[in-house]
């Protein structure tokens, strides 16, 4: 700070003081800090303009504005290009968003990249086994178990004791041979014997797979004890419980979750599923939608639910909301559950209109045709 105070205009110290505020977990400092730096006309050396950039989305990141570590992201890929650092911070990002197509494209790029730059700025996680361990969960949520175990095969070449790799293998396992599957979770929880929070993480994933859930829910407790910042080990932990039959506990830690990480919309979605109950989904719905609010399937979600209980004012509302935000191919279907509320209301006159306008979008409906004419 001292330096930077007597000397603004320079520009590698800008760069570190803005870093050592990153470490600090003072994101907003940093964030001014690093801005400064990048708008510089004395910074030059691009790489270290676009470590800057990476570190604002990391800040970004903390601070829960999502849409901004993305779009800083961008710019240091834009900035950057032969580089593999920002599209793996980019990649890992989506990631976690669920985003998995997205993430496999930006994932790729970085693979893409095969000569390290000499830059002082090089970061292990770009060219260690990091890479290959997202793309292989990427590509196994997306169901394309060939590419994961393609990506499974890369990770364990560059550090065979790669718990997760290991884990997921298990799982890839257990779709194709389930009594094989067994064997292997048996012989390799032994190796997740640590008592790091990575090795605690892979012991609740193998006992969750081997349906032992209470030492898996001791697990994760353990893991989340070390670090109870990770939003995905509260997620699975609240599965685990939710499928423990302890919704209530479970429903606590996917919310923990939800905090930690509120743009997981399928997660949103997932803790909705476990409610049980149409008040409480609404109530979730409401909450997705503060962060989503041009989700149509948030609002249609909410729609169906406040028809369920017979609130039609409010759901003709939502439906309203479905059908403005953007054009799904389900259209017709809100159009036509409208037209039900309306009914119900005995407001045959709206009741058509709504019809009127499923039949815009697939005039040989039949159902919807009858439903007109009654």
């Amino acid at each position: 700070k001292r330096e930077v105070n007597e000397n603004p205009l320079d520009d590698r110290n800008l760069h570190y003081l803005g870093r050592e505020y990153m470490y600090n977990a003072l994101y907003n400092e940093a964030i001014d800090t690093l801005i400064k730096h990048v708008k510089l006309d004395s910074c030059t050396y691009t790489e270290e303009k676009s470590c800057s950039m990476r570190y604002i989305s990391r800040c970004y990141k903390e601070l829960k504005r999502f849409d901004e570590a993305e779009m800083w992201l961008k710019k240091s890929v834009e900035l950057t290009p032969q580089v593999r650092e920002p599209y793996v911070e980019l990649g890992s990002l989506y990631y976690e968003q669920k985003d998995y197509i997205k993430s496999i494209d930006y994932l790729e790029k970085a693979n893409n990249i095969k000569e390290k730059t000499l830059s002082y700025i090089n970061e292990q996680y770009a060219w260690d086994e990091t890479i290959n361990d997202i793309l292989s969960l990427d590509y196994f949520y997306i169901g394309n178990l060939t590419k994961s175990l393609e990506n499974i095969k890369k990770a364990l070449e560059i550090n065979p004791n790669d718990l997760e790799a290991i884990v997921l293998k298990g799982k890839i396992l257990k779709n194709t041979d389930k009594e094989k599957s067994k064997d292997y979770f048996e012989d390799i929880l032994v190796k997740c014997n640590g008592s790091n929070e990575e090795s605690l993480i892979a012991k609740g994933d193998v006992l969750y797979e081997l349906d032992d859930y209470d030492s898996a829910i001791t697990a994760y407790t353990k893991a989340l004890d070390i670090n109870p910042l990770n939003s995905k080990t509260w997620e699975k932990k609240g599965k685990v419980l939710c499928y423990n039959d302890n919704k209530e506990d479970g429903i606590k830690s996917l919310r923990k979750s939800l905090l930690l990480n509120p743009y997981d919309i399928k997660l949103w979605r997932d803790l909705r599923a476990y409610c049980g109950d149409l008040e409480s989904e609404i109530h979730e719905c409401d909450n997705a939608l503060l962060i989503f609010p041009k989700s149509e399937y948030e609002w249609r979600c909410k729609a169906d639910n406040l028809k369920s209980i017979g609130d039609y004012e409010n759901a003709i509302k939502c439906y309203d909301m479905d059908m403005e935000v953007e054009y799904h191919s389900t259209m017709d279907n809100s159009y036509i559950s409208q037209a039900d509320c309306f009914i119900e209301l005995e407001d045959y006159e709206n009741a058509i209109k709504s019809l009127d306008k499923a039949l815009n979008i697939w005039p040989e409906n039949f159902t919807t045709i009858k439903s007109k004419g009654d």
